[in-house]
């Protein structure tokens, strides 16, 4: 692996350098792209094997969203929305939205909340980072990345049914 190299759960090469605009295709089927729109792209997160973990990543290189223009601003809500509401449709009822920018490039992730989540953090959304570490050292199972494709499977289904601009459907 070189420096810049991104693995996947996977274990395959992601992509080198930055990992939203240099992914390689083909991915595996537990990493399709689920949506794209004119300026977004969204998909399973690359390494956490969290079933339903989608990562929104803005297609232009920028690093937050005070960079948007106003199309981005306007059709990152859409997207965000679209995202939740195909995951509530595959029975995710609880999720979180993360968004940091100490990224080079802007992406949010839509975290589901699953019940074995609450033993690792007492229930606190600060301790997201025991939930990551948990998963990169536990869930990297055979049986947890037929759950990952699963899921993308059916949110993938359930956006592709959906219509951008209407984003209550």
């Amino acid at each position: 692996m070189t420096e810049s190299e991104e693995i996947s759960f996977y274990e395959n090469v992601y992509s080198t350098g930055c990992p939203a605009c240099n992914r390689k295709e083909p991915q595996p089927e537990g990493l399709d792209i689920v949506l794209e729109t004119n300026n977004f792209r969204v998909h399973q997160d690359y390494a956490l094997p969290i079933p339903g973990m989608m990562v929104v990543e803005v297609k232009r290189h920028v690093r937050s969203m005070t960079e948007f223009t106003d199309d981005e601003a306007i059709e990152l809500t859409d997207v965000l929305i679209r995202t939740r509401n195909a995951m509530k449709e595959v029975g995710i009822e609880d999720a979180t939205l993360v968004q940091e920018e100490r990224s080079s490039h802007f992406h949010a992730w839509w975290l589901p909340i699953y019940p074995w989540m609450k033993d690792i953090t007492g229930g606190k959304t600060r301790n997201i980072q025991s939930i990551f570490n948990h998963a990169k050292k536990n869930m990297v199972t055979d049986d947890n990345i037929r759950k990952v494709e699963e899921i993308t499977r059916q949110i993938k289904v359930s956006l592709d049914n959906s219509r951008l601009g209407n984003s209550r459907n």
